[in-house]
């Protein structure tokens, strides 16, 4: 049990740091265009604040994926 429990732990934690990386670039790519600073820019953390914590906690892990596989049910049927 311990062994699935650190799987899903790593898999979320992956998952959110791509979701971090991905947001960093899609944030970044207008700044260099534009110039421009936006307060929102903070939002980009959250990911990977929620990649750490899933690394740390199989709880915090298992919520996530519980969401994720939440969100691609909603949105693919």
């Amino acid at each position: 049990m311990d062994q699935i429990s650190g799987g899903v732990r790593k898999f979320v934690a992956f998952a959110m740091i791509m979701f971090f990386l991905g947001a960093v670039y899609g944030f970044a790519l207008p700044l260099v265009v534009e110039r421009t600073a936006i307060p929102e820019a903070y939002l980009v953390l959250i990911p990977l604040v929620l990649a750490l914590l899933a690394y740390l906690s199989s709880e915090v892990a298992f919520i996530l994926f519980l969401c994720m596989l939440g969100l691609v049910f909603l949105i693919f049927l």
